[in-house]
């Protein structure tokens, strides 16, 4: 393998669809950032490249607890940055596995910590002060292991709704 190229390049990995929830707590200072807590519950696939060459494939339940810097550039429209942490919650599933099973992935690991990006837009929905909110995130993980692809990107739907000041 190419030292530069990915490790998953020219595979066959495919797309999946995964799901999962998310309860967030935003807090401004100003009009323009926020600081953003969440709990992410999750699945999360990790794809390996093996020594010979075959694509292990796994799946994995875990919580993700990103801390976010959110920039907003309209009133709908918002983009954020942090670093996350995440915790395996459940036992891990292989999905594709075209090799031996000593070649593990990170899925087997604890905890894994790493850093993301998001880039959303807003709907107001009209309906108990609701927003939709569409959401792409890119989550870049510093704690992979050789040959693991590293790089997850999720699309997030969700409905948001302002709790009452006190």
């Amino acid at each position: 393998m190419d030292e530069n190229q990915s490790p998953l390049e020219g595979s066959d990995a495919g797309l999946s669809v995964l799901s999962g929830g998310l309860v967030g707590l935003q807090a401004g200072a100003f009009s323009w950032m926020s600081v953003e807590a969440q709990i992410q519950y999750g699945q999360f696939q990790y794809l390996r490249r093996t020594p010979g060459g075959g694509i292990l494939t796994e799946k994995v339940d875990r919580i993700q607890v990103p801390i976010i810097f959110r920039f907003w550039l309209a009133s709908w429209f918002s983009f954020a940055a942090g670093p996350y942490a995440s915790y395996r919650v459940g036992t891990v599933n292989g999905v594709n596995m075209a090799v031996a099973n000593e070649d593990r992935t990170s899925a087997h690991d604890t905890g894994e910590h790493g850093v993301l990006g998001d880039i959303s837009v807003s709907y107001p929905v009209g309906v108990y002060d609701m927003n939709l909110i569409l959401s792409y995130r890119r989550i870049y993980s510093l704690t992979p292991r050789s040959r693991e692809s590293r790089e997850w990107n999720k699309i997030i739907f969700l409905f948001e709704r302002e709790l009452p000041k006190f």
